[in-house]
């Protein structure tokens, strides 16, 4: 609670340093990494030098003195009782320690300085001792942090001013330190000099610290990724390369192609052990070879094959779409919209750095595109169309509204009601029993498939609103919509006792939170607002969930008027969470991949194609989880027409001829209709199918693969092959 609310304070006011993104609500490393690349790539676009360098504090947390940090808690205006009662926490503290040699423990013994390992507040207190950091440096440096991680970023023509400027930023950097009683750790400075087609012996100046110089390095390691001297990142994809092979080698130990976990086990695996590591710093991928994203590609066809036991001769656009997957390069971009997308909303000084690099970008598109664009322009070009829209803010939402708004608690009401048509005199009864003498208001919202937005407010002799919303607002920031303008009728009027009925229970859950996150928007904020300010003016207010098209005349009613809403021409356009526009991006990106998938359909994996014309959006075995991982690759292998016969095997020339041992070709067609050698399980075969499907009538091969997708149809494929002594 303590920390909630100084970290609200702090950020209300806006008085940490804008660059510091360690542990601090909706910023992270990824803020950091883009700083620093955005940064370095426009200097190296305008063959301009950039200089970074990394600073350690040596044991940070360690060594932070407690008067020195009650002063700076001063100096930012946090009261004096909340001071004291921090301190009674931290001051005057008993620490025991292990002796290593020994094992015995050793202690207790008092603890002077330091800040408490693990305790919520540190991080926060350690971001408000070191603040002061930001006025100390030079104003052509850039001073990036993450708790106590420090990064100085020197961009210009001339190298020989750039380390001026930051041997001068490192000695104020220094002394403040020292004054503080902190230290710099010289043995793990770094120091790395940016500039293309320039070899790193060009530069006879070095950094100092501590009057000690550092050697430049030819690559650095900055919160887990890493950026060599020439912005190859072949280093950097080498390391998450191994890390992911960690993860393909678990999923290997866990399954072979005919047992072991279920497909849909593997890709839960994938997507956590090996994607996280892939998706890792892949946002700023550019001016590299397409040898070194073809590198993560094939990790990613590698862990697919094994999650589907499919073979390795398998077509890549089939690859992706059974597991339902899409390229990296499509998941990289969907990846930059949703972080530039924050970093407009938020007004992140991380936005004016990505700027600078885009502007690089107009002056000279040659440069980039004589390789692939990092991920991050596009999105910002993208997204740069729709800034009209997109509610731009200082901070975050949470952080903009009152402390006592966000701690009162709230609460919705729910009416457990059926689907049935006499709902009608239950809800009367229900509602004169917990709310009597209350007057009632309906609220919906409304999106139709062309994306048209409404929303409805009725009151029974009251109210009778029908408005639309711009397309980008989603059916539940309509419902939240109706509901804050239902409150501000109500507030408008004379009510002493006011229930509101919604049948969006993911609208009233926003309304009613209490926690203080970095993903509540300002519209669910703004509305929980004015439902306290009603019950501050003297109005009882209640909110009630109801189920949605469940026969009750209100409800209905402001249904109807949510639908007419949609065809009424908006007399504004409000901007909206960033949030909102995420889903047409990403149906815009899925389209984009769609129409590749098709592309590579035209002469790789053509038959797959013919039968799925446009990616899965969820794997098909999906619905089968009590179904043998046999079974499914079997199946997956037929779908993917690549798979163990005499026919296929021939052709990607694994065995010199294609015939069964009857003597005829052996495709699918000849296995399961005219192989004669194997008649009886064929008989079988059919007439089991038959018995099952009879109400289709007699289904081909393919029907039961694509179309009539059935345990009964798989198990009774599966049995014939087993009885049959054949593997696919």
């Amino acid at each position: 609670m303590i920390k909630n609310r100084m970290e609200w304070y702090m950020e209300n006011r806006q008085l940490l340093n804008p660059f510091q993104y360690g542990f601090r609500k909706g910023r992270g490393v990824q803020d950091n990494l883009g700083a620093l690349y955005s940064k370095v790539a426009a200097s190296v676009a305008v063959n301009e030098f950039a200089v970074v360098v990394l600073i350690d504090i040596s044991s940070a947390y360690d060594n932070v003195v407690i008067p020195k940090l009650s002063q700076r808690l001063s100096e930012y205006g946090i009261p004096l009782d909340l001071s004291d009662l921090i301190f009674s926490f931290i001051r005057d503290r008993q620490i025991c320690v292990i002796e290593p040699s020994s094992g015995c423990m050793v202690g207790p013994k008092p603890a002077y300085k330091g800040l408490p390992q693990g305790s919520p507040l540190s991080p926060l207190l350690f971001n408000i001792y070191c603040d002061p950091i930001k006025n100390i440096v030079g104003e052509d440096v850039l001073l990036l942090g993450y708790a106590d991680d420090y990064a100085l970023v020197g961009t210009g023509s001339n190298v020989d001013i750039i380390i001026d400027q930051l041997n001068s930023s490192i000695d104020n950097l220094t002394s403040f330190l020292q004054d503080n009683g902190l230290h710099l750790s010289v043995n793990k400075c770094k120091a790395l000099l940016f500039r293309e087609g320039r070899e790193l012996v060009s530069c006879h100046r070095s950094i100092l610290v501590n009057h000690s110089p550092l050697t430049w390095s030819s690559q650095i390691m900055y919160l887990g990724v890493i950026f060599d001297r020439n912005l190859s990142w072949k280093p950097h994809v080498n390391m998450i390369s191994m890390r992911a092979q960690k993860g393909i080698n678990i999923l290997r130990s866990l399954c072979r192609t005919w047992w072991g976990a279920a497909p849909s086990t593997l890709l839960l695996l994938y997507r956590a052990l090996i994607r996280s590591h892939l998706d890792n710093g892949s946002i700023f991928l550019s001016r590299c070879s397409k040898q070194v994203t073809l590198q993560l590609d094939r990790l990613q066809y590698q862990a697919l094959r094994i999650a589907l036991g499919l073979m390795r001769s398998t077509p890549i656009n089939v690859l992706l779409s059974e597991g339902r997957e899409c390229p990296l390069a499509t998941r990289r971009l969907w990846l930059a919209h949703k972080w530039v997308a924050k970093l407009l909303s938020y007004r992140n000084p991380v936005i004016h750095i990505i700027m600078e690099l885009h502007d690089t970008f107009l002056r000279d598109p040659q440069y980039w595109r004589r390789s692939n664009i990092p991920a991050i322009l596009e999105a910002y070009q993208s997204l740069s169309q729709k800034l009209n829209h997109i509610l731009l803010l200082p901070t975050l939402p949470c952080f903009m509204i009152g402390m006592d708004t966000l701690a009162s608690p709230l609460f919705f009401t729910e009416f457990d009601l059926s689907k049935q048509n006499n709902n009608k005199a239950e809800f009367a009864r229900l509602a004169n029993l917990k709310f009597p003498n209350y007057t009632h208001f309906y609220t919906d919202g409304s999106k139709d498939t062309s994306g048209r937005v409404g929303y409805g407010i009725f009151s029974p002799t009251i109210a009778k609103v029908s408005a639309s919303l711009p397309s980008y607002f989603s059916i539940c920031a309509a419902e939240i919509w109706a509901i804050k303008e239902a409150l501000r009728l109500i507030l408008d009027q004379s009510f002493r006792r006011v229930v509101i009925f919604s049948d969006s229970k993911s609208a009233l859950l926003k309304i009613t939170q209490t926690a203080i996150s970095a993903h509540s928007d300002l519209l669910s904020l703004q509305t929980k607002r004015y439902v306290l300010q009603a019950v501050h003016s003297g109005i009882a207010i209640a909110l009630v969930w109801i189920p949605s098209h469940c026969y009750i005349p209100g409800n209905d009613t402001a249904d109807r008027l949510a639908s007419m809403g949609r065809y009424i021409e908006p007399t504004n356009h409000p901007q909206a969470d960033f949030r909102e526009f995420l889903p047409e991006i990403k149906s815009n990106l899925w389209i984009s991949w769609s129409t590749e998938y098709s592309r590579l359909g035209q002469h790789k994996g053509v038959t797959y194609h013919s039968s799925i014309p446009a990616p899965l959006k969820k794997p098909w075995f999906n619905t089968f989880t009590t179904c043998p991982r046999d079974i499914i690759t079997t199946i997956t292998r037929m779908r993917s027409n690549h798979f163990l016969t005499m026919a296929h095997l021939h052709k990607i020339r694994i065995k010199e001829h294609d015939r069964c041992e009857c003597g005829e070709t052996q495709d699918l067609w000849h296995i399961f209709f005219v192989c004669t050698q194997n008649q009886a399980n064929i008989r079988s075969l059919h007439t089991s199918i038959h018995r099952m499907n009879k109400q289709q009538g007699p289904l081909s091969l393919h029907e039961i693969l694509f179309e009539y997708l059935n345990i009964h149809n798989l198990k009774a494929l599966h049995s014939f092959l087993t009885s049959s002594h054949l593997k696919l």
